[in-house]
C-alpha cells in the first residue's frame, strides 16, 4: 500500500455487482488514506472518473474512529453514489463494526440508509497495527490478509505440464498418485514452516488452478496463482496488440481465471537463451500495461548467464511500469554481482531461486554465497528466495513416489542454516523470507 498503488475492489448490493479500480494518493500509516478512481495505478488516467475518497482513523476511548468522506464531481455524482452499492456496503460495514465491539452477537444493519458521506464508526479496532491487514493478497482459495503469508518461497509450481499435456492427454497420467504426491509434498512444506508459495504456472505449462486449490485446501499450504505466459509464446499472441495481451492478463486478476473464480495474484513473463524474443516483447509490455491498471506484481523467468534481464528491465522501463513491483527471477543463476546491482540499481526485486542448483548453474552454496555479498552491501531488502521446483504429473503405470525430503523445502533446511553460518542473522532471514514476499505482492 503506497501512493500510486492500486487498490481493487468489488461492491456486491441487491441492484448487482461492481468491480472497481483506484489509485492511491496518500497514505500515512495508521492515520489517513486517499484514493481515486479518476487514476488507474501508477497514476495512469483512468476513463470513467467518478470519485475520490479520504478515510481517516482516529483513536478514541472504545478503540479507533473510522471517517470515510466520498467526493464526487457534482450533484449528479451524488445521487448515482446513493443509488449505487455505497449505501448497502456502508450498513454491511457497520454490521460487521459492531459484530467486532461484540463478537458473539451480530447487529442488524442500519434500518434507514444514510444521506450523508462522512460517516464516523466506533471500531474495536484497539491495536492501531491491526490497520495494516486492509492489504490482501490474492490466493487460490481467495484472498487472505496479506499479514497472513508467512514464511513464502518466490518463484515454485504445484504442477506443470510441458505442452499442457495434463489437460490435452490427461488419460497418459496417474492423477490419483499425482494428486497424492502433491498433497504429501505441499503437507510435509507446510509441517516444516513453509507458509505460502508463488506457484508461476501459466497456460502453455499446464496451468490448472481447480487441482490447485484442491491440493490448496487438503495440504493446507497457501498457493498465489498467476496469469501471463511462459517462454514459449502461443502463437494467437504473435499479433495481439499489447493492450489486448493486457485485457487478457487484467481479466484473470479482477474477475478469474476461466470460470473458477479464482483470480491471478501475480503475473509471469519468461525470456531465456538468446534474450527477447519479438513475441517475447509483446508478453513483457502487455505485462507492464496489466500492472499499471490493477496493480498487480510481476515475476520474470529470464536466463541470467546472458543477463537477459537488462533487456526485460529495460522493456518494462520504456512502458514506464512501477518498477518496485516486479522480480527478477532465477537471478541465482548468476553469481556476477555487477550484473545484479545493476538490475537492483532499477528498483526491482530479485527472486534468488532454483535452489538447490543443477548441472551447470550455480551450487546451492554458490547461491548462499551470492546472497550473502548482496546482503553485506545492503540489498536484503529487495531480495527474496525460492526453488524453481515443477512436479510433472505421473505417467499412467509407473509408480514415483513423492521426493524425500520434499524440494520444497530446501531452503528452509539447507540454505537458511548455510547463511546463518555464514553470518546472516535471524531479523534478515526473516526480512528475506515473509517481509519481502508479502511487500511484491501486497504492494506494501
Amino acid at each position: 500500500m503506497r501512493p500510486g498503488g492500486g487498490l481493487s475492489y468489488t461492491m456486491r448490493a441487491p441492484g448487482g455487482v461492481q468491480h472497481k479500480t483506484a489509485c492511491y494518493l496518500e497514505v500515512v500509516p495508521n492515520e489517513r488514506l486517499v484514493w481515486t478512481d479518476a487514476l488507474a495505478p501508477g497514476y495512469r488516467p483512468s476513463e470513467l472518473p467518478f470519485y475520490t475518497a479520504i478515510v481517516t482513523f482516529e483513536p478514541i476511548s472504545s478503540g479507533t474512529k473510522y471517517t470515510l468522506t466520498a467526493i464526487h464531481r457534482g450533484e449528479t455524482g451524488q445521487v448515482e453514489s446513493r443509488s449505487a452499492a455505497w449505501e448497502f456496503v456502508l450498513g454491511q460495514f457497520e454490521s460487521v463494526a459492531a459484530g467486532l465491539l461484540a463478537p458473539t452477537h451480530h447487529a442488524p444493519a442500519p434500518a434507514h440508509p444514510r444521506q450523508d458521506h462522512s460517516l464516523p464508526l466506533d471500531c474495536a479496532a484497539t491495536n492501531k497495527e491491526t490497520l495494516r491487514t486492509m492489504a490482501t493478497v490474492e490466493t487460490a482459495l481467495g484472498p487472505i490478509p496479506a499479514e497472513q503469508i508467512g514464511v513464502t518461497l518466490s518463484h515454485e509450481h504445484v504442477l506443470v505440464g510441458m505442452g499442457e499435456d495434463n489437460k490435452h492427454y490427461p488419460w497418459r497420467f496417474d492423477w490419483d498418485a499425482t494428486r497424492a504426491n502433491a498433497i504429501a509434498e505441499l503437507s510435509e512444506a507446510k509441517a516444516g514452516g513453509v507458509d505460502t508459495i508463488i506457484d508461476l504456472t501459466t497456460p502453455d505449462l499446464g496451468r490448472d488452478v481447480r487441482y490447485i486449490a484442491d491440493v490448496s485446501r487438503a495440504s493446507g499450504m497457501q498457493v498465489v496463482v498467476a496469469t501471463g505466459i511462459w517462454r514459449d509464446v502461443p502463437r494467437s499472441f504473435w499479433a495481439r496488440e499489447y493492450d489486448e495481451i493486457a485485457d487478457i492478463f487484467v481479466r484473470e486478476i479482477e474477475v478469474g481465471i476461466e470460470d473458477t473464480g479464482i483470480k491471478a495474484g501475480v503475473i509471469k513473463v519468461a525470456n531465456d537463451v538468446g534474450g527477447v524474443t519479438p513475441e517475447g516483447e509483446r508478453i513483457i509490455r502487455g505485462a507492464a500495461r496489466t500492472l499499471k491498471r490493477t496493480g498487480c506484481p510481476i515475476s520474470t523467468h529470464h536466463w541470467a548467464p546472458e543477463q537477459v534481464g537488462r533487456r526485460q528491465v529495460e522493456l518494462f522501463m520504456l512502458e514506464k511500469a512501477p518498477m518496485d513491483r516486479i522480480a527478477i527471477g532465477h537471478s541465482a543463476d548468476s553469481t556476477d554481482i555487477g550484473y545484479l546491482e545493476s538490475l537492483l540499481h532499477q528498483g526491482v526485486w530479485l527472486s534468488m531461486d532454483r535452489y538447490p542448483g543443477g548441472a551447470g548453474r550455480p551450487t546451492w552454496q554458490q547461491r548462499n554465497e551470492t546472497v550473502k555479498t548482496l546482503i553485506d552491501r545492503g540489498w536484503a531488502h529487495r531480495l527474496m528466495l525460492g526453488h524453481d521446483y515443477a512436479p510433472a504429473p505421473v505417467p499412467a503405470g509407473k509408480s514415483y513416489p513423492p521426493m524425500q525430503p520434499t524440494r520444497y523445502l530446501h531452503v528452509s533446511q539447507v540454505a537458511i542454516p548455510g547463511l546463518k553460518s555464514l553470518g546472516v542473522d535471524d531479523a534478515t532471514i526473516d526480512l528475506i523470507m515473509r517481509e519481502n514476499p508479502r511487500k511484491f505482492l501486497a504492494g506494501e
